[in-house]
């Protein structure tokens, strides 16, 4: 559901990743509560939560971190991969790449590949363009 959701998430321009991460949450939220009962129990979406394994951006029903970067430096994809790595192990992990160029990403997945770090997910957003997310991109 979080995968189909992604793709009708259309971000305005933010000034930091913190403005990313906040307006994602508030979307997930809301579409993950219209779509089950909103009284569901088992239904939690939590923002920057302390987990045993570090402090994720969205952490969605305890399965799925989703860690957001907007900035395509070598430090920063170094600190996600490692990041991601972490949280790989005890969380189906998602690396979100906003306005990266698309080199960037190429290095990010091969990076991830060459450390057998493949089953990390990495979804780019291209604010400039047309819809980015799609199933085809994952490759």
């Amino acid at each position: 559901m979080v995968w189909n959701l992604l793709d009708d998430w259309h971000p305005p321009d933010y000034e930091s990743e913190d403005g990313y991460t906040e307006d994602l949450f508030r979307f997930l939220n809301h579409e993950v509560h219209e779509e089950l009962e909103e009284d569901d129990p088992d239904v939690s979406l939590e923002m920057r939560t302390g987990t045993l394994h570090g402090i994720p951006d969205i952490l969605i029903y305890d399965r799925l971190v989703l860690e957001l970067k907007v900035a395509s430096k070598k430090t920063e994809r170094d600190r996600l991969v490692g990041q991601c790595c972490e949280y790989s192990r005890g969380y189906v992990t998602w690396a979100i790449v906003i306005d990266w160029p698309d080199d960037r990403i190429d290095k990010l997945v091969d990076l991830l590949e060459a450390k057998s770090l493949n089953y990390i997910e990495v979804v780019p957003f291209d604010l400039d363009g047309d819809e980015e997310f799609d199933e085809e991109d994952e490759e």
